[in-house]
Parts: C-alpha cells; structure tokens; sequence
C-alpha cells in the first residue's frame, strides 16, 4: 500500500514536471480529432460517432459582392446572382440580354440582373496538356483529380488511360471587377550628345481609349481564370520598350476578383460531359464590403503641354542596344531602374480597399 502511494506520488510529481506547452499540444490534437461543424451545420454526438445536419436556425447572411449560382433548366445554362456591391456609392454594371429589346445592355447590380454563366475553364484537364490550374483541396477530397483517361509520354506519344473510381471533373470562372483608366504609354528617342555619347529617352503619352470606351463607371466581368496581374519588372519593361521602340507594357484598367464558380460534376462522370443541372455549384468569396477606389497619380497632360521625358541611359550612341543585344547587365539595370522610377510619378494604376 505504501509503494502504491508512493508512485502515484512520483506520477504527480512528474505530472507537475510537464511544460505548458505540451499541454496545450495534448489539448489541441484531441480538439483537431473531434469534427468541427461549418457553416449554419449542427453537430450531434451520440454512441454510433457523429452526426452532422442543416442548421435552419441560423439566418443566412447576405454580403455586398455576395454570389449565388442556379441552374435555369430551360434555357439549359448556369446563370448567377451578385448581390449588389458599390464602388465609392455606385453599383457596377454587367451585360446582359434585354429580352424585350433583343440586344445586350449594361444593366445596374442593384437592379439584381441574371447573369449567364459561360467559360468555365476545366480545372480537372490532363496535367500532362499542362493546366495551368491547381485543384483545392476540398475538391480533391471531394473525388476532383486530373482527368487520366488520357496520357502523354515524354515523347508525344497519346495512349488511353483509366481514371479512379467516382473520379469527378471540376470546372471554375471568376466574377471580377474592371475599371477603366487612362495608360501610359510613349516613344523612345535617342539624341546626339555631341561628345561622342546619346542619351535614350522616353517620352510618355497617356492613352484614354478604355475611358472614352467604357467610361469610369466600374463593370462586372467574368473569365475562366483571372490571373492576377503582376506588374513586369523595371527590366522586363526595358525589354519590351526597347525591343518595340514604344512603352506598351500598361494596361487601361485596374481588375479585382470577387468571387470564383466552382462546378463538381457527379462522381464517375465522362469526360466529354456538359455541366448541367446534375452538377453542384459551389462559391468562393474574395470580397465581403463595399469599396473605394481611386487612381495612383494624378497627372494633366496635353499637346501644348506634354509630359516631361525619362532619360533612362546616357552613354557611347548605341551603347544601350549593344548592351540589351549582348545581356550586360550593368546599364541595362541602371536603364531600368531610371525607367521604373521616370514611371512611378506617373503611373496611372489605381488601387482598391475597403471602409
């Protein structure tokens, strides 16, 4: 009796032993090990293990931005919803058909449009066709991989594949915002220093085509993939100033997304199937407020007064051309650094965030 007592001291002594953190740890791998309920879900726990079900207590909440997808089996498409959102107090606009006057116009969010869903692009396309795309992992977990029906070896060659049972295809478009700006663009030109140098300059125009197009008034758009569109490098705009013989590397609009479609087909499903109404929508929000937006600079330029020229390189005449032909890298990152900061005060780029 005495010995017992006396490990059971030892067991409470080591006990005081063990550090807060292992505790924790202990204590956080049997929270991860009981399920978690989601969204408006309830969890039940009984003898037999869990049990999840709806949670229809809960009121659904509606966002600025919110999506929602349906499939109209009439006219036999996926069409959705935008909860109206607002840039600086104005709705969006998105094109849609006017059924009574037969064309296409630019209606308002807050008028709650429909919105024909097309140009899903296929996330579940070969990896060996190279899809650009990764599969989340929920989706994964859901049965979506690859499609392997189909195989291509290291030499070209096609040959016929089998995919998993209950292998399932997931398609993708994003709904995002566009807003039209001015762009900079412009020329280079070279001039005779007289001393046996030149100096190479740009001299920078802005381009206002997209704003007379489409005006500021910010428009809904969709696309399969809206890959996030990363500035070029200073070097990079060098190479293609230089290589044109004009600054082009600027583009007429700011972009934001604000949500992505997901389409899971149905386990097992042929790949040559069309997405219908045996298909399940699912939606990922990137935005959940109303906006503000405004452009980085402002700049006034007319034909009587022009923006003032960058000189990016000064040097022996042709000094810059041999140096981007021959990839020496010295002048050609002082070019770009020159060009990257001329820029930066003009630059048109506008930026979002939310109140």
């Amino acid at each position: 009796m005495d010995q017992a007592h006396h490990r059971l001291g030892q067991a409470l002594f080591l006990g005081g032993m063990i550090p807060a953190r292992a505790i924790n740890e202990l204590i956080d791998r049997m929270a991860l090990a009981r399920p978690q309920p989601g969204a408006r879900c309830l969890l039940k726990e009984s003898a037999a293990g869990y049990s999840v079900s709806a949670d229809d207590s809960v009121p659904l909440v509606i966002h600025p931005w919110n999506t929602t997808v349906t499939w109209n089996a009439k006219l036999k498409r996926w069409e959705g919803q935008v909860h109206a959102g607002f840039i600086g107090g104005i709705d969006p606009t998105v094109s849609v058909l006017d059924e009574a006057k037969g064309k296409t116009i630019d209606a308002g969010l807050s008028g709650n449009p429909v919105i024909p869903l097309t140009g899903f692009v296929d996330r579940t396309a070969s990896a060996e066709g190279g899809s650009p795309l990764p599969i989340p992992q929920f989706f994964l977990q859901q049965g979506a991989a690859y499609d392997k029906s189909i195989s291509i070896d290291s030499d070209g060659q096609v040959s016929q594949g089998v995919n998993p049972p209950g292998w399932r295809r997931l398609l993708s478009l994003d709904l995002y915002l566009s807003v039209a700006r001015l762009a900079v663009t412009g020329e280079l030109s070279s001039s005779d220093n007289g001393d046996g140098t030149s100096t190479v300059s740009l001299h920078p125009l802005l381009n206002s085509q997209a704003v007379i197009a489409h005006g500021t008034r910010p428009r809904l758009l969709t696309i399969g993939n809206l890959k996030q569109k990363q500035e070029e490098s200073a070097q990079q705009a060098l190479f293609a100033t230089y290589s044109q013989q004009a600054y082009q590397t600027d583009v007429p609009y700011d972009e934001l997304l604000i949500s992505t479609v997901f389409l899971l087909s149905p386990p097992s499903t042929d790949p040559s199937a069309p997405a219908d109404g045996s298909w399940t929508a699912y939606v990922q929000h990137s935005v959940f407020y109303n906006l503000l937006y405004a452009a980085q600079n402002v700049v006034i330029s007319s034909p009587t007064h022009p923006l003032n020229p960058i000189a990016i390189y000064t040097g022996l005449a042709g000094g810059l051309g041999d140096a981007i032909a021959n990839k020496i890298l010295q002048p050609i990152n002082d070019a770009a650094a020159a060009l990257q900061t001329g820029l930066a005060q003009i630059a048109q780029k506008g930026f979002f965030w939310t109140i």
